[in-house]
């Protein structure tokens, strides 16, 4: 990245350094964002723009911003039968929710994500795959458990493959 001038850097630390640790920053620079996560100045790569890839059985999907790949595996992942119509792959919007387990509520990614320790880039990053305006899996994340494959049945494991490191930490 260029050097930012004096002025801008003395600006962009005092913000980093007297930030409430709960606080969200994200300062532009340079093409790509400068933030603090856990006590650490981290630089980052501005989250992809909107995209919408259909799914229709392939091993992988190409994104902008990287591959989606389907593994193969027993008793693991979504059932890919139950995905007839096909399913779109596409980034967060706000409101997705997820149900992990049987006698789960229904949650936003949002909390499980942050749970989870991803940090806020990380999260942007995450492509997320639905049927309709139902969310089937967030690689990374789980399965909802309404897609999940019967026991011993085949499913695929979403994985996902960014096409840059989304950060560096100093």
């Amino acid at each position: 990245l260029p050097p930012p001038s004096a002025a801008r850097l003395d600006a962009m630390l005092r913000q980093l350094a007297h930030a409430r640790d709960d606080a969200s920053i994200a300062l532009a620079h340079g093409g790509a964002r400068v933030g603090r996560h856990r006590g650490r100045i981290v630089v980052h790569a501005t989250p992809p723009g909107d995209y919408r890839a259909e799914w229709h059985g392939e091993p992988a999907i190409a994104l902008p911003h990287g591959e989606l790949v389907f593994e193969s595996a027993s008793g693991e992942g979504f059932d890919p039968y139950r995905a007839t119509a096909g399913l779109v792959v596409r980034p967060r919007r706000g409101g997705e929710r997820l149900r992990l387990g049987h006698g789960l509520a229904r949650r936003p990614i949002t909390s499980l994500l942050r749970e989870a320790d991803v940090p806020p880039w990380e999260r942007a990053w995450l492509p997320l795959i639905l049927a309709g305006d139902e969310l089937v899996a967030v690689p990374g994340l789980g399965v909802d458990v309404a897609w999940r494959p019967a026991l011993g049945h085949a499913g695929l494991v979403p994985r996902w493959r960014a096409k840059v490191e989304p950060a560096l930490e100093a």
